[in-house]
């Protein structure tokens, strides 16, 4: 395909498709660094709006280290009959969305697949990064409107790039070209249900979907108005959350509780754990109360500054107000795997499940670059990272929908025969008095082979080992039990909260676990 630059006059030839979504396509361009977006639809208002963003763009915090952090458009092209069709912009290569990157599980993947090294430090560095090409844009009155993790691209360096520009909100002169789309999970509450085709947006209500987005970077992940509801009746869904202001993490009373997987708030710096809290909670009745991309670029390099260096794992980084490494307590807490393991562990951990006991690294810590004043520059990589417990859970799922529904099997019959044999459910405890006196003389009551208190509450789920060797119960006490059956001996137990239904895997292996709001996979042993 061959389109005409409508500035420079340049015949261009467009080569091969490498993306696209709903407004249009993008093209590689042959012998340039450039990519086009091709429109499906052009009309004369995207023309108007492109021409006013190429005609006033704003300072590129990365363009001194030679790195795009906004992918602006740089021309217009047009058909052959004039007809502006789509726009030219920088190529950025070797960048991945920013959830690749918070995302425990996907982390380790790229360390196994690319040698993609990160650690927590790198992930201060991303948001700051982020923060600062933010402020870039807001210092020269643009506003992104659409901020969520797919327009958020990152290098294995900590390198931020913002793409598809051309839904930024963009005033020219008394002309307003909104910003017409927005993801509810990243929609300040003020404008929750409203149409965006027509709305005029504010800094304010970036700044609210910057916070969220440094808050999974920070926070493994984990959407800040994620958590378990402690109320009757289904949970609402995140939208609806933020439009009433559930932030669990505040210091207001609300119907839910952070995430039990999550990491704990406090492992944050305290200057970020205060600019979450005047974001989500007190810039919810008030929006100017949240804090601008420049508080956020502050706030990260004094919390980055203050990251120091376990002592027994020198891949892990945390902040000097805490008095002990919470990475090395995670790893304990997920039997063994690691959150920034070496690339050797994160191997074994993937294809060698059972967690080993972990020698001391010994390698040294990087050398990172000097941040300079306008944009902190790309961080060589040198550390490792992986997932939870339930890494390749999707895979894992698949390949045990066979042992789920054997477990239940197992479960069903079992509380069938204590019907049948029993004429009532199973208890944890002995009959009282006036239960035997009116028990009939026919139905003799079954001997427990074991009985004793499992759990302080109501038992809520069971399950037993394929081989009859185990049994696993769950509790409202927000305990998970594992007992030798034979022997009604407990071998182990979690805390693990909100538990709905348990079941063992086809050889018993792991144990499969539904709390309210997640599936985990346990290894049994």
């Amino acid at each position: 395909m061959r389109l005409k630059r409508y500035f420079s006059g340049e015949i261009v030839t467009l080569t091969a498709k490498i993306g696209g979504g709903g407004e249009g396509r993008i093209y590689a361009v042959a012998n340039t660094d450039l990519v086009a977006k091709i429109y499906h639809s052009p009309d004369a208002e995207i023309a108007g709006k492109l021409s006013a963003m190429i005609a006033r763009p704003p300072v590129d915090p990365g363009a001194t280290d030679g790195h795009v952090s906004i992918a602006w458009p740089v021309d217009l092209l047009c058909n052959a009959t004039g007809k502006v069709v789509g726009f030219l912009m920088p190529r950025v290569e070797k960048v991945r969305p920013i959830h690749d990157y918070y995302t425990p599980t996907t982390r380790r993947d790229l360390a196994l697949r690319f040698n993609c090294l990160f650690n927590y430090l790198y992930l201060h560095r991303t948001a700051q990064n982020l923060a600062i090409a933010v402020r870039s844009l807001h210092d020269r009155g643009y506003i992104i409107g659409d901020v969520n993790e797919s327009n958020i691209l990152v290098s294995q360096t900590a390198l931020v790039t913002l793409v598809d520009t051309d839904s930024f909100q963009v005033k020219d002169g008394d002309r307003l070209y909104a910003c017409p789309v927005g993801k509810p999970e990243f929609t300040p509450p003020e404008l929750q249900g409203q149409s965006f085709r027509t709305l005029k947006r504010n800094p304010d209500h970036d700044r609210f979907g910057l916070a969220i987005v440094i808050f999974q970077l920070l926070m493994e992940g984990t959407h800040p108005f994620a958590g378990v509801y402690l109320e009757k009746g289904e949970p609402s869904p995140i939208a609806s959350r933020i439009r009433s202001g559930y932030f669990p993490y505040g210091k207001r009373r609300v119907p839910y509780r952070p995430t039990p997987i999550a990491p704990p708030f406090h492992i944050l710096n305290p200057r970020l754990q205060e600019l979450f809290v005047r974001c989500f909670e007190e810039g919810y009745l008030n929006p100017k109360l949240r804090p601008s991309a420049n508080s956020w670029v502050q706030a990260l390099d004094a919390a980055e500054s203050a990251l120091v260096i376990c002592d027994r794992n020198r891949r892990h980084r945390y902040g000097d107000h805490l008095d002990r490494c919470p990475w090395c307590d995670r790893a304990r807490a997920f039997l063994g795997r690691d959150p920034f393991p070496s690339r050797e562990e994160a191997r074994r951990q993937k294809f060698n499940p059972k967690p080993k006991v972990r020698s001391k690294d010994t390698s040294r810590a990087p050398a990172y670059s000097t941040r300079s004043s306008s944009y902190l520059p790309s961080l060589s990589p040198s550390l490792t990272i992986v997932g939870t417990n339930a890494h390749g859970f999707w895979r894992q799922l698949a390949n045990c929908k066979m042992d789920l529904f054997l477990g239940s099997l197992v479960l069903m019959l079992s509380v069938g025969a204590a019907f049948y044999l029993n004429g009532r459910p199973m208890r944890s405890s002995p009959p009282t008095v006036s239960e035997q006196v009116t028990t009939p003389p026919v139905a003799k009551p079954v001997v427990p082979l074991w009985d004793k208190q499992s759990h302080n509450g109501e038992v809520v789920a069971l399950a037993i080992a394929p081989d009859g060797s185990q049994l696993v119960s769950a509790g409202k006490d927000g305990k998970l039990k594992v007992w030798q059956l034979t022997e009604g001996t407990l071998v182990k137990e979690f805390a693990v909260e909100d538990v709905q239904k348990l079941a063992f895997t086809k050889h018993g292996s792991a144990i499969v676990v539904a709390t309210a709001n997640a599936i985990q996979i346990w290894d049994a042993e």
